[in-house]
């Protein structure tokens, strides 16, 4: 994400331990999450998805769709994270183009990547 400079400031971070859930698959939030350190599994009914490294996005379906969460999230290793809710990402989009620009950069990314999965 090259808009992470907008995150550091450390009162926005929330730190989540291996092995613990930050979201789970059908759970109503109203947060997406900035990844700024560690990995996560993404998984849905206990099928891995994907592994998301830092610098990355994850739940902004939620944000986006305003529906459960499609699949769960789970610490790989101790992160750090910042949540943001709709109010927050709007602020973002609008005072920061980029940021929208990266989110769409990410979904894009995720979109093939799962077209590849399919296709093998």
């Amino acid at each position: 994400m090259k808009t992470l400079g907008l995150f550091k400031d450390p009162s926005d971070f929330i730190t989540i331990d291996a092995g613990d859930t930050i979201f789970e698959q059908g759970q109503v939030t109203d947060f997406m999450y900035v990844l700024i350190e560690g990995q996560v599994f993404i998984n849905r009914n206990g099928v891995e998805l994907a592994i998301v490294e830092s610098g990355n996005i994850i739940g902004e379906m939620a944000i986006l769709e305003n529906r459960p969460h499609f699949s769960s999230a789970v610490a790989k290793s101790t992160c750090r994270l910042i949540p943001i809710d709709r109010k927050r990402f709007q602020f973002l989009v609008e005072q920061t183009p980029n940021f929208a620009f990266d989110v769409m950069e990410m979904l894009s990314e995720r979109l093939h990547q799962m077209n590849i999965k399919a296709a093998s």
